[in-house]
C-alpha cells in the first residue's frame, strides 16, 4: 500500500491486519481476569497531541484498535511506530498521563532505539520504558538515550 508520493506503509511482501482481524484480537482478553497489555506496532487513535501524533500535530493512530481495546475492556497498551511521539501517554479518551502515576489505563509511545527528533523538539538516541503494574493499575516511566 502506497500513500501520497512514494511513501510506502506495508511492503510489497509485508502483512496487513484488516479491520475485522483488529476486532478479533480482542477475543483473545475474554475470560482473563487479570491486567492485559496491548503490544502493538501502531497506535490506536486517542487524540492530539498523543501516542500516535506525528509532526503536523495529526493523531495518525487506528480507531478500530482504539474500539477494539475498549470493546474488550484492555485498558493498556505500549506502541511504537510514531517515533516523534516517544514518551507520550494517554487515556482511551486523549487525557494525558504523567510518567511514575499508577492509573487505570493508558497508551504509551516506548518509541525506538533509534536517533530520532521528539515532538516536543528533542533529540534522543533512542528510548525504552519501565512498566510496573499493581493489581489492575499500571505506572510508566521513560528512559531516554541521549
Amino acid at each position: 500500500i502506497r500513500g501520497s508520493g512514494d511513501q510506502q506503509f506495508i511492503s510489497d511482501n509485508g502483512f496487513y491486519a484488516s479491520p475485522g482481524m483488529i476486532r478479533r484480537t480482542g477475543d483473545f482478553a475474554q475470560g482473563i481476569d487479570d491486567t492485559i497489555f496491548l503490544l502493538t506496532h501502531g497506535a490506536g487513535r486517542t487524540g492530539s497531541p498523543g501516542p500516535a501524533t506525528i509532526y503536523s500535530g495529526e493523531d495518525v493512530g487506528d480507531n478500530e484498535t482504539t474500539q477494539m481495546m475498549r470493546d474488550a475492556g484492555i485498558r493498556f497498551a505500549v506502541v511504537g511506530n510514531i517515533h516523534e511521539a516517544a514518551g507520550i501517554a494517554t487515556t482511551l479518551d486523549g487525557t494525558p498521563v504523567p510518567e511514575r502515576e499508577f492509573v487505570d489505563e493508558f497508551v504509551l509511545n516506548a518509541g525506538t532505539l533509534q536517533d530520532w527528533r521528539l515532538l516536543d523538539g528533542r533529540t534522543i538516541n533512542g528510548s525504552a520504558a519501565i512498566i510496573t503494574v499493581d493489581g489492575n493499575q499500571a505506572k510508566y516511566e521513560m528512559i531516554y538515550l541521549e
